[in-house]
């Protein structure tokens, strides 16, 4: 991949983390978008990055942005009730690999 491509990827990991650091974008659809950019951003062994792995992959079932468009609104409200829960449990370990990342990658 070009090195422009990559910078400009790396760049877009800091931004998605600053999302959620300002509370604009919710750490399980956050985690989404950055797992698949550290492949992007050819970073796949950044440490920082692992806890969104594993946020991505504890809550691949729970739907999120266009999805949740495809769920009874009661079916929703039992599942926000799971990803809120896991949201308030990786919350500490993702707000300190947040600002690791924006620190390496703005």
């Amino acid at each position: 991949m070009p090195e422009e491509y990559i910078k400009k990827q790396r760049k877009r990991i800091a931004e998605v983390a600053q999302t959620i650091l300002k509370g604009e974008v919710g750490i399980v659809a956050a985690s989404r978008e950055l797992t698949s950019l550290r492949h992007e951003a050819q970073v796949e062994s950044d440490d920082d990055l692992t806890v969104f792995r594993v946020v991505d992959s504890e809550t691949d079932y729970l739907p999120v942005g266009s999805q949740r468009e495809n769920y009874r609104q009661e079916k929703l409200l039992e599942l926000d009730q799971e990803l809120s829960a896991h949201e308030d449990f990786y919350k500490n370990d993702v707000i300190e690999a947040c600002r690791n990342l924006i620190r390496k990658y703005k």
